[in-house]
């Protein structure tokens, strides 16, 4: 089975253990692809972010979410992945 990997950039403005946590939220959520979070916003293939305040000039696509990383997040995250990798997916 092909997992493709899928690189990411949180910007967050909580602490680190924080961050580790929404880490390990969307990795999970994420299983079928292999996630690798990256630390420069610029080799990111999606931003997450927990403030609107996150304003870059970049054409990466950057999803704004609750610190608290709801079900909806992580959905919304999901179906922009899916969206990064059509053939992943079945039509």
């Amino acid at each position: 089975m092909f997992n493709p990997t899928v690189k990411l950039f949180i910007h967050s403005e909580s602490f680190s253990l924080h961050k580790r946590f929404m880490e390990k939220c969307i990795n999970y959520f994420l299983s079928q692809y292999n996630v690798l979070f990256v630390s420069d916003y610029k080799n990111a293939q999606l931003i997450i972010s927990t403030t609107p305040v996150f304003e870059v000039v970049t054409n990466t696509p950057i999803i704004y979410v609750y610190p608290s990383l709801t079900n909806v997040d992580l959905q919304n995250n999901e179906t922009r992945v899916n969206y990064l990798f059509p053939s992943k997916n079945p039509t």
